[in-house]
């Protein structure tokens, strides 16, 4: 299919409430990552969960409008399933009960916590990074409310110059890697 909108705006709470799973988030993301149709059997690989249940999420990801089922092709025994958009922007601020979104912000970092680990047990011995990764990157800065903000604004421009770059090039490229990346900038707030 490609009627994809740009963006797929979660703030529904039955949206954010089937995405709060792990495995379903991991399956969202790499089919909005790859935007390449796959099959229930080639999302349980890379979620660790048998091609059964993955087809279980995959419907339930598909009743809120997360997926959808792609045109008709692979073998004809497995359904394709893709994105619907190029993009999604999740609104964290529409889910009213803290433990929601806590649940949404773990099922978010749940696949970034097994890549690092994964990251740093391929390097333990070795000493050595890969050029362009970094595992994890923290620190302090001391900033005024407006330099936060412009901060902020600089560093999502970078990002989406780097997100329209990915998207308009030629998704089959050999050399491509998928760099995943978090970003958060909190200010520790002074209670009177």
């Amino acid at each position: 299919m490609d009627d994809k909108a740009e963006v797929l705006e979660l703030d529904d709470a039955a949206q954010l409430a089937v995405i709060a799973s792990p495995v379903r988030f991991i399956a969202f993301e790499e089919l909005f990552a790859s935007q390449v149709p796959m099959t229930a059997t080639q999302l349980a690989r890379r979620t660790r969960v048998s091609p059964s249940s993955m087809s279980y999420h995959l419907r339930e990801l598909q009743r809120v409008g997360l997926v959808r089922r792609a045109t008709p092709g692979g073998d004809g025994r497995e359904r394709l399933w893709e994105a619907p958009a190029l993009r999604y922007d999740i609104r964290l601020s529409a889910v009213d009960d803290p433990a929601g979104r806590l649940a949404l912000v773990d099922a978010y970092l749940s696949p970034l916590r097994a890549r690092i680990a994964a990251t740093l047990e391929r390097r333990s011995g070795t000493g050595a990074e890969r050029d362009g990764e970094h595992a994890l990157g923290m620190g302090r800065l001391r900033l005024t409310r407006e330099e936060m903000v412009a901060l902020q604004a600089e560093v999502a421009a970078v990002w989406h110059r780097y997100e329209d770059v990915g998207w308009r090039r030629d998704q089959a490229g050999a050399d491509l890697v998928t760099a995943h990346y978090v970003w958060s900038l909190l200010s520790d707030e002074q209670q009177p």
